[in-house]
Order: C-alpha cells, then sequence, then structure tokens
C-alpha cells in the first residue's frame, strides 16, 4: 500500500473540493483513514477521483459514473492500510485495558474487606440491640377542635322546621 496523503492534497489534485472528494470516496467505497486528526486517502485513490471527475464532466450522474470507475479501474487494496499510528493506538488501548482490569482487581478485594467489616459491624450492633430495653413512644393525638353544639338539638320539631324554611342560618353549628 501507498502513502496515505491528506484529503486537501487530493482534492487539489484531483481539482475538486473536499466536500466532493468525502462523497466520491464514500461512492467508490474508498476508505478515509483519520491520522493525527486528519483524514487521509490512500495516494492510489487519487486516480480513481480523478476518473470520476472526468466521467461526471462527460455528464453521467456520480452514482453511475462511481460504478463505471470501478469496473475500468481497480481499487486499492483497503485490508493492506496500517500505519505507525495505528499500531501505536493498539498499543494505547491495550495498555489501558490492562490498567484497568489491575484497577478492578484492587477494588473487587477493596470490596472484599468492606463487606467484612460490614459484617463484624452488624455483628456488634446487634448485640447491645438485644440487652437494652426499648421503651415504646406514647401514642401522639393531634390536636382538634372541640365539636360545635347542635343549636337544634333544644329546639322542638316544628322549630327547626319553621327555621329551616325562614332563617336557616340560625341553624348553623358554628357563628360565621
Amino acid at each position: 500500500m501507498g502513502n496515505m496523503l491528506p484529503l486537501g492534497t487530493i482534492a487539489e489534485r484531483a481539482g475538486i473540493n473536499r466536500d466532493k472528494v468525502r462523497y466520491w470516496a464514500s461512492l467508490l467505497g474508498v476508505a478515509l483513514v483519520k491520522v493525527d486528526g486528519r483524514l487521509t486517502v490512500p495516494e492510489e485513490s487519487a486516480g480513481l477521483l480523478e476518473a470520476m471527475r472526468k466521467a461526471i464532466a462527460a455528464g453521467t450522474s456520480p452514482a453511475v459514473a462511481a460504478q463505471e470507475v470501478k469496473a475500468l479501474l481497480p481499487l486499492p487494496a483497503l485490508s493492506a492500510i496500517t500505519t505507525v499510528q495505528d499500531d501505536r493506538r493498539l498499543d494505547s488501548i491495550e495498555g489501558a485495558v490492562l490498567t484497568m482490569a489491575a484497577q478492578v482487581g484492587k477494588l473487587v478485594e477493596e470490596n472484599r474487606r468492606l463487606a467484612g467489616q460490614v459484617e463484624a459491624l452488624r455483628v456488634e450492633m446487634v448485640r447491645p440491640a438485644l440487652q437494652i430495653p426499648v421503651e415504646l413512644p406514647r401514642p401522639i393525638r393531634p390536636w382538634s377542635p372541640e365539636p360545635a353544639r347542635d343549636p337544634a338539638a333544644s329546639m322542638p320539631w316544628w322549630k327547626v322546621a319553621w327555621l329551616s324554611l325562614v332563617a336557616p342560618e340560625q341553624l348553623r353549628r358554628c357563628d360565621s
């Protein structure tokens, strides 16, 4: 596999803008690889993009042009794309995983130690609770107003009937 060139360089060589390089690369199935934070394209793909530009300039649509270019020119081997940076990234990821595994082992041991301490404290707390008698709290009675007297309780029925028709406010239990 040849060199990996930045997206801007490939765009200048092919005479198109960066967005068209991305779009046409997706149509052609060319892999865009990020190296040091920059998108790169295999150097062999510059010829494919140049052929795409010529086919589109001739009046074909990008999808049809991509099919024609794929049929005429071989695509660069995508499986051979490996860089030193990829190897470094894999090494750093492997180191991070090993570090996390070691930390998990330490956390598991600390968890077991703390579980033993909690169990010992639980046993100590149960023992004194059995020896000390616990006083039950007194029931709490919430405040409530005393019920008002019924004004109709001391009246005869005919007076209650009359007041209910003429002055029902006199039959109320409270003055309001």
